[in-house]
C-alpha cells in the first residue's frame, strides 16, 4: 500500500470518501439517454405532413442534397407539399429561391432524409431530434462525474438547485456512499 502525500491526506480530509463506481457512472447516464431518446423518438414520424416551417426547411433540405442548392417550388405547381408527401420529392423548378436562413439546419434536415428517404416524415425529423436526445444521459452524467458522486450526482435537484449541498462538497444527501 502507497502512502499518501500531504496534499493527497488533506484532500482525503477535506472531501472524503470519492467513489469511483465505473458501472452506475455509465449505465445510469446512458439509460437517462435511452428514456430521453425513447420520448424524444416515439411517434416523431407524426403527423405524416409537412407542418408549420416544414413546408419550406424540408423541401430546401431535399433540395439541397440534390442540387446543392435552394431550389425555388414554382408558382403554377398547385399544392407541392401534398405531392412531396406522397412520394414526389422533385417539386422544383429550375431557379434557386430566395435564400433566408443559413443552409446549416436544412442539412441537418437533409441528412435525415437522406437517412430515410425523402418523403419519410420520421426522416426529416429525425436529425433535429437526435442530439436533444442524449442530454438526459449527459446532464445527469457532467455533474456526478465532477462531485465524485456517480449514483446521485446527477439528480436534477442536486445538480441545479442546491450545487454545493449542505456538507460544501456537491450533493452529499443524494450519494449513497455519503460523500
Amino acid at each position: 500500500m502507497t502512502r499518501m502525500t500531504s496534499a493527497e491526506q488533506l484532500r482525503s480530509r477535506l472531501l472524503g470518501h470519492r467513489p469511483s463506481d465505473v458501472v452506475w457512472g455509465w449505465v445510469g447516464p446512458l439509460a437517462m439517454a435511452f428514456v430521453g431518446g425513447l420520448l424524444r423518438f416515439w411517434s416523431l414520424g407524426r403527423p405524416d405532413q409537412l407542418v408549420f416551417d416544414e413546408t419550406y426547411y424540408v423541401k430546401q433540405g431535399v433540395s439541397m442534397l440534390e442540387y446543392g442548392v435552394e431550389m425555388r417550388v414554382p408558382d403554377s405547381l398547385k399544392k407541392p407539399d401534398e405531392l412531396f408527401t406522397n412520394g414526389t420529392p422533385d417539386v422544383f423548378g429550375t431557379e434557386g429561391d430566395l435564400v433566408v436562413h443559413p443552409p446549416v439546419g436544412k442539412w441537418v434536415i437533409a441528412f435525415g432524409e437522406w437517412l430515410f428517404g425523402a418523403a419519410s416524415s420520421f426522416g426529416w425529423r429525425f436529425s433535429p431530434n437526435a442530439p436533444p436526445a442524449s442530454l438526459p444521459g449527459a446532464r445527469r452524467s457532467v455533474p456526478g462525474r465532477g462531485w465524485g458522486c456517480a449514483r446521485g450526482g446527477g439528480s436534477p435537484v442536486c445538480a441545479w438547485a442546491w450545487p454545493q449541498g449542505r456538507s460544501g462538497r456537491g450533493c452529499s444527501s443524494s450519494c449513497p456512499s455519503g460523500s
